[in-house]
């Protein structure tokens, strides 16, 4: 068990007087879940403690059975729905927004006419994520931010050294802006009046790219996002900070009737978020293949379970050119790419190509590199300069 579980439970166990208003609710709560009105579900908080996590073991909540009186005291956790309500303001902090956060995103993924291509991410990264970490030294830490009646948390997190994931939740409380299909965050530039797309992510003070930070209606007035953000130096410590800030959240619709807009409304307010992290690289596959044709070289493969990264190194002759690069594993099923770029030069005035890939738990695979700037052959795609295969 953490510290951060003994925190918590310290805090579940110390005596409290219990207020009128918590003894109302615990009063409706019990009649409620005796009439079947209620039914309490996985994953409303992080980390092992029994009412905590999604997914126990059989038998393991009497383990903790015994701090359940004065955690009913400190915590109400009533749920209509998806509705957490918080009887103690002084947890609320280490709560998420909502619980089972991967679920809802599967749910979402999985009912969208488009699903996302990488069918394994939500279900590998949940597997190896990690509940926010909020050291009790620092009170700058907080896994939840609240402003102008949107209240947004986060609550697993998972490094692999290259990515970085987070869960972000948020609650809306204004009636317009639950209509919304989805949330993005905003954020200030120096001297900007209006607020852009895409809130402020920063790992150890260096701020990190990082995708459009979007959340997705889940529920009623809840949106649910899984946030990536990538190392800019080539990866992060094991040990890692992370801030998120954003200045303004905005409300959108995926497909605006007649009259409306898809952009409808932007509320303005400062939510800052600060938690720790570890990187896990334990679960990479690394290979260094030194696979050669046209004098293009795989040097480097990293398998991780959330994605691949190849690097690729393209001699003086193709530099500048902005090559294409088509992945395909040992059965010929193609490899998404995610992004291909150069990132460095070499002494000898060739480049190194970095691609990132969708995950894929394949071992044999072929590398082919197409040259766009030159014409299409008989086939109507550019020339092949070369197909490299390579294993892991």
């Amino acid at each position: 068990m953490g510290k951060y579980d003994v925190n918590l439970i310290d805090k579940m166990k110390a005596d409290v007087e219990i207020p009128k208003v918590v003894d109302a609710k615990l009063e409706e709560a019990y009649g409620r879940i005796c009439l079947g009105e209620v039914e309490m579900k996985d994953g409303v908080l992080p980390d092992e403690t029994w009412i905590l996590r999604k997914g126990i073991r059989q038998g393991k909540p009497r383990r903790y059975m015994k701090y359940a009186a004065s955690a009913a005291v400190l915590l109400l956790v009533l749920m209509a729905g998806s509705v957490i309500l918080y009887a103690n303001p002084a947890l609320a902090k280490d709560i998420p927004v909502l619980g089972d956060v991967f679920g809802n995103l599967r749910k979402i993924r999985d009912e969208s006419p488009y699903p996302e291509k990488d069918k394994t991410a939500y279900e590998q990264i949940a597997e190896h994520a990690k509940p926010a970490e909020i050291k009790a030294n620092e009170e700058s830490m907080t896994n939840a931010a609240e402003d102008s009646g949107i209240s947004l948390a986060v609550s697993d997190v998972y490094c692999d050294g290259l990515e970085l994931y987070f869960t972000l939740s948020a609650r809306v409380e204004d009636e317009e802006m639950k209509k919304a299909d989805f949330l993005c965050l905003m954020s200030y530039g120096d001297g900007d009046d209006i607020p852009f797309m895409g809130g402020n992510i920063s790992v150890d003070g260096t701020k990190v790219h990082s995708d459009v930070l979007a959340l997705n209606k889940a529920e009623e007035g809840e949106y649910v996002g899984l946030i990536r953000a990538t190392s800019v130096e080539g990866a992060f410590k094991e040990e890692i900070v992370v801030n998120v800030a954003a200045g303004g959240i905005s409300a959108h619709r995926a497909h605006a009737k007649e009259g409306e807009e898809l952009g409808y409304k932007t509320v303005n307010g400062e939510w800052k978020l600060r938690f720790a992290a570890k990187s896990d690289a334990s679960d990479n596959r690394i290979a260094k293949p030194g696979a050669e044709q046209n004098g293009m070289i795989v040097k480097e493969v990293i398998q991780t379970p959330s994605n691949m990264r190849i690097k690729c190194y393209a001699p003086s002759k193709w530099a500048g050119k902005a090559l294409v690069f088509v992945v395909k594993d040992g059965d010929g099923n193609r490899v998404d790419v995610e992004s291909s770029g150069a990132t460095e030069r070499t002494e000898d005035g060739g480049e190194i190509y970095e691609i990132s890939l969708v995950h894929s738990q394949a071992d044999e695979f072929t590398l082919q590199v197409y040259d766009k700037n030159e014409k299409p052959d008989e086939s109507g795609y550019p020339p092949v300069i070369a197909e490299i295969p390579f294993t892991m």
